[in-house]
């Protein structure tokens, strides 16, 4: 194998690289604006225990609720999350396509790479036409304009063992190492926030007994901002979807698994194509399932 490197995300065309970077930041911009949300109804509920007669105290609470309002428009408007779902689609749609013109898989396995250039390029273009409407999605940035890089260029022209190799260490094994690591991630991080739920519900339900023992304690318990706490611990659960994730992720590390030990039973170029087609399908197939489970 002649490569002086392995296969990178600067090395897809430019179309991937701007979908990918556009969904990345719509997710963190979602991400941000869910989390300030969430923070500034626990500083809200915070400023409710001593509110009181305070004027500066009303004044901060509805500056608060203001600021709430406002993030609940803006994240209507831009629909973050939409550009986000639709970034990563393209992305993972031109990543497919670039795999299979690479392998030399269908529709890609002409001999004649002039001819294969032109189909990918329409393929490419295909893309870009079916998501035009989603202006988020291109952000201006044409640092990389590339159609076809010159290490897809490199990989195409290996020997089939050696392309076979590539896919292996740079295709499967990425994926799976990707989905082990998010499957760990989310497993964690569900667990964590499943702990802090419960604790602050605890604390919710001791002050409430505490309450009932003691009804003539002329003590403010904050009952009221551990119930917040809770729900603001459940959304943002149920936003990030840890369980989900983890499930979906560690499921897709197996299945994974299994496809890298049918790589081997590739012998020549038509099985090769076979597999490649087997294998992105399968990839597709994941990631449409979990555009199906963040839309649900």
């Amino acid at each position: 194998m002649n490569l002086n490197n392995s296969f990178n995300t600067s090395d897809y065309p430019g179309l991937y690289q701007t979908a990918d970077k556009a969904s990345v930041e719509s997710q963190n911009n979602y991400m941000l604006g869910i989390g300030l949300y969430l923070s500034l109804l626990i500083a809200a509920s915070v400023c409710s225990l001593f509110l009181g007669d305070s004027t500066s105290l009303a004044i901060i609470a509805a500056l608060i609720f203001v600021a709430t309002l406002f993030i609940s428009i803006l994240l209507l408007i831009k629909r973050y999350d939409k550009a986000w779902y639709n970034g990563r689609a393209v992305a993972e749609s031109v990543k497919t396509i670039t795999w299979r013109y690479m392998m030399h898989a269908e529709p890609y396995q002409n001999p004649n790479d002039s001819e294969a250039r032109v189909v990918f390029v329409n393929d490419l273009r295909q893309i870009l036409e079916q998501n035009r409407e989603f202006d988020q999605i291109f952000t201006g940035d044409t640092a990389t304009t590339e159609a076809i890089s010159k290490k897809m260029i490199e990989i195409r022209a290996l020997e089939l063992a050696d392309r076979q190799k590539v896919y292996i260490n740079d295709r499967i094994d990425d994926q799976r190492a990707w989905y082990y690591r998010k499957a760990r991630f989310n497993k964690k991080k569900g667990f964590l926030w499943f702990v802090l739920m419960c604790v602050v519900q605890a604390g919710a339900l001791i002050l409430v007994l505490v309450r009932i023992a003691k009804p003539t304690w002329n003590i403010y318990l904050p009952i009221d901002l551990c119930i917040v706490c809770a729900c603001v611990a459940l959304t943002w659960t149920q936003t990030k979807r840890f369980q989900d994730l983890s499930t979906a992720y560690s499921l897709a590390t197996h299945e994974i698994s299994l496809i890298r030990e049918a790589c081997n039973a590739a012998p020549n170029e038509k099985e090769l194509s076979n597999f490649i087609n087997d294998a992105e399908n399968a990839f597709s197939r994941e990631h449409t399932q979990w555009q199906a489970r963040r839309h649900t």
